[in-house]
């Protein structure tokens, strides 16, 4: 093949970055649909005996705008660091972080007043099925947010990836604490944030290493 049909060939196949739309819409936009995702599967799989309550307890409330702040924010920074042209500020990328750190602390805050005997229960292993639904819908999201960070063009994958995966983990945070009841503080720190955390780092690391790199 001669050089200037390679080069012609090539050219067909090449496929404009396409930039996407203002942050804030696109992370609007995106929570929105995860909310009503998350919403069919919290109908299907049943929500928590006490969601509709006409008052949640604290600890409800500070986990749901935990995620859900986790969520919109990552979401933002999915879209900013995937816009052309922009600068880079990696001090905004340590905002979801700080967010994931006093969701921690809250939830440890409950850890410390429990017995020993409260905390055996909140480790049983049958509390893992939580964490399989928190990262079940943090995969199906993170795949969605994945395919939408490609069409940017990140300039530090890794970065980029990690911050779908704590997209990925406000997306099933939130679900799980919308369906599970369970009000040990031990079960949600451990079954609800820390495993679903770790298998979103995980998810995410591996994102940007195999997919959104360049």
């Amino acid at each position: 093949m001669k050089t200037d049909d390679l080069i012609s060939q090539l050219a067909k196949d090449l496929k404009p970055v396409r930039s996407p739309e203002n942050s804030f819409i696109f992370a609007i936009k995106w929570s929105f649909v995860s909310f009503i995702l998350i919403a069919i599967l919290i109908e299907f799989i049943k929500p928590r005996l006490d969601l509709f309550n006409g008052r949640q307890e604290l600890d409800i409330v500070l986990q749901v705008l935990s995620f859900s702040g986790l969520l919109f924010v990552s979401l933002f920074l999915i879209s900013w660091r995937s816009s052309p042209g922009r600068p880079r500020q990696d001090i905004y990328s340590w905002i979801p972080v700080l967010i994931l750190c006093i969701g921690l602390l809250v939830n440890l805050i409950y850890v410390f007043g429990l017995s020993t005997e409260a905390m055996s229960i909140g480790m049983d292993v049958l509390g893992s099925s939580c964490a399989f639904v928190a990262m079940a819908v943090g995969a199906v999201t993170g795949t969605i947010f994945t395919l939408k960070a490609r069409q940017g063009a990140s300039t530090s994958p890794l970065k980029s990836g990690a911050i779908v995966g704590l997209a990925a983990l406000g997306a099933g945070g939130l679900a799980i604490t919308l369906h599970c009841g369970d009000s040990n503080g031990m079960h949600i720190l451990l079954w609800h944030f820390l495993v679903p955390s770790i298998a979103m780092a995980i998810f995410g690391l591996v994102i940007g290493k195999k997919i959104l790199r360049w």
